[in-house]
Parts: C-alpha cells; sequence; structure tokens
C-alpha cells in the first residue's frame, strides 16, 4: 500500500465491512499536510510520513446491498450504490444478446 500513495497507484479494498482499518483512517480521512519548504502532500501512514502522489486513487467496493454504514463512516466516503436486482440485469444482458445475434442475421 506505501508504494501505491507514493506512486500514484490504486488501491481498491474489497468486500469491507462496516469497520475501516484504522491504519487506513488518514487516508480516507484525507489528513494530509503540506511542509512550509515543500509543495506536496504529506499523510501518516504505518508509523512512517510519505508524500501522496497527486495521481493516488483510494476505493472501497462492498458486494452486499444490506450493508449499514454509520453514521460516522457514511459521512467519510462517496457512496456510490451500483445495486442491480437479478432480473434486471437479465433483461439488460438479453437485450445485448439480442441485438448482436439480430446484427449478425442483417449482415447475412
Amino acid at each position: 500500500m506505501t508504494r501505491a500513495v507514493v506512486e500514484g497507484e490504486v488501491i481498491i479494498v474489497c468486500d469491507s465491512t462496516c469497520e475501516i482499518d484504522p491504519a487506513l483512517a488518514n487516508l480516507i480521512d484525507k489528513n494530509m499536510y503540506v511542509k512550509p519548504d515543500n509543495t506536496n502532500n504529506y499523510v501518516q501512514f504505518n508509523g512512517a510520513e510519505l508524500v501522496v502522489h497527486p495521481k493516488f486513487k483510494l476505493f472501497v467496493i462492498n458486494n452486499s446491498a444490506k450493508i449499514k454504514l454509520t453514521q460516522d463512516i457514511a459521512t467519510r466516503f462517496n457512496i456510490i450504490n451500483f445495486t442491480l436486482k437479478p432480473e434486471t440485469l437479465e433483461k439488460q444482458l438479453l437485450n445485448i444478446v439480442f441485438k448482436r445475434e439480430s446484427e449478425q442475421q442483417f449482415k447475412e
């Protein structure tokens, strides 16, 4: 994770629970600071001071539609709900298949 912060890579935390790992707290809360003699953003992470690359991103993903977030956690994230009912997904996928089959038959 340290390398991702410094080199501007993406961290994806999958299937997280409602509890946040305390090691990620400064990254999630964006507790960054700038030193007087520098323009870089710094963060304390795992007991070390890291330079935060401007392209660094952190995503927290959960597959459960029934997850209950405390207000404290919910205010720390931009929450996007991509929940689909299985029936809706099935309709969308069938439409794609029918469209492709129709295009192939038209070409023949």
